[in-house]
């Protein structure tokens, strides 16, 4: 790995960190390195933010996606959904009624042996 030292890096494709020889940064963070080392040397308050909105611009990015996403498929993308919660709506429904069941015979099994 090629020591991320002040300037040498930068943020890749990836969202990682690549050194200017090419190599990957050492801050130990990996591929979706978000640490800041990608800035170089950088001074002040200001600094600690660059995190921060490296991630905002992620974020933003992920809701531009979401945004086509609805605009393609959003009516395809309901009917999953609705599939799916209906699903897991049945699924918690019995995983309820094993607990209550399973609470009863707990109780059971308490009663015999206090009793």
């Amino acid at each position: 790995m090629t020591e991320c030292t002040s300037g040498s890096c930068s943020l890749n494709s990836s969202g990682g960190t690549q050194s200017s020889s090419g190599g990957t940064c050492s801050c130990g963070c990996g591929a979706g390195c978000k640490c800041g080392c990608a800035i170089g040397k950088c001074e002040g308050k200001v600094c600690e933010f660059f995190p921060l909105a490296i991630v905002a611009h992620q974020e933003l990015l992920k809701e531009k996606m979401k945004k086509v996403f609805e605009a393609k498929i959003g009516r395809k993308m309901d009917q999953v959904a609705e599939v799916v919660a209906n699903a897991a709506l049945v699924y918690l429904k019995d995983k309820m009624t094993e607990k209550q069941l399973s609470e009863q015979y707990e109780k059971k099994i308490a009663d015999i042996f206090n009793g």
